[in-house]
């Protein structure tokens, strides 16, 4: 019985070494395998900036809103609405704040414990309205909500670890989210960056909105928010007031 022709790898490798054709081959084949490896790394090594696989949160990209959902950190809010700015600072632990508002005239206390307010009239603490202006862009839900909706634009990484990560939504887009009512206008882009650290964890969100605000009618010429946040896991326990 004849012993079948099994050659390995190597030994047709080397049977090709001996031939020019050989030889050919094997440079068209490497040559191959490098532009497909270098393909590969295109499409799938940049993903770190843009689309990630370690997230624990909401969003397709390459950052965790772990310190928000947390519902553990100080806060500084400000919405500002033409040239009028009003700032909301404080601490949030789990579904309890505690934060004053700044309308650049007076400052007021409230307390809130889930969609429970209450402010501080300096004798009693008395139920009182949400006073958040402009909620929507100010709940972590709605927010990556908004990310998961908005077009990716650009990603800018700094030396010190930290992230600026650029969108683009329309108000078309915003108000179908909301109010889930379909417009048809002609706009420039609302714009929205997420701020992450060096960890990649988001400790700032800067909405654009102006072309939201001339269609709700809110403003004359422009509307930003930023939300800052800071102290993610330190807060400690946030007590009533008002016992």
């Amino acid at each position: 019985m004849k012993k079948g022709n099994n050659k390995t790898f190597s030994n047709i490798i080397k049977d090709l070494l001996k031939t020019p054709r050989g030889r050919g081959i094997l440079f068209f084949a490497a040559y191959f395998l490098f532009f497909l490896a270098v393909i590969l790394l295109v499409r799938f090594g940049n993903r770190g900036s843009v689309i990630g696989s370690d997230l624990d949160y909401g969003t397709k990209y390459n950052f965790s809103l772990s310190n928000i959902t947390d519902d553990n950190y100080d806060f500084l809010y400000e919405v500002t609405i033409d040239n009028a700015t009003t700032t909301y600072q404080g601490s949030r632990y789990d579904d309890v704040e505690l934060f004053k508002v700044n309308n650049g005239v007076n400052i007021s206390e409230f307390y809130c414990d889930l969609d429970n307010y209450f402010i501080n009239t300096g004798q009693l603490w008395l139920k009182s309205e949400n006073p958040y202006g402009y909620y929507q862009f100010i709940d972590i839900n709605n927010i990556s909500d908004i990310i998961d909706s908005a077009t990716y634009i650009s990603n800018t990484s700094y030396e010190s670890g930290k992230n600026i990560y650029n969108f683009q939504i329309s108000t078309a887009t915003i108000t179908k989210l909301f109010e889930d009512l379909d417009i048809d206008i002609d706009e420039v882009p609302n714009e929205l960056m997420v701020i992450t650290d060096e960890d990649g964890y988001v400790n700032e969100f800067q909405f654009k909105l102006d072309s939201y605000c001339r269609f709700k009618q809110i403003c004359s010429d422009g509307m930003k928010i930023v939300l800052k946040y800071d102290n993610y896991g330190k807060v400690k326990e946030i007590t009533s007031p008002l016992n």
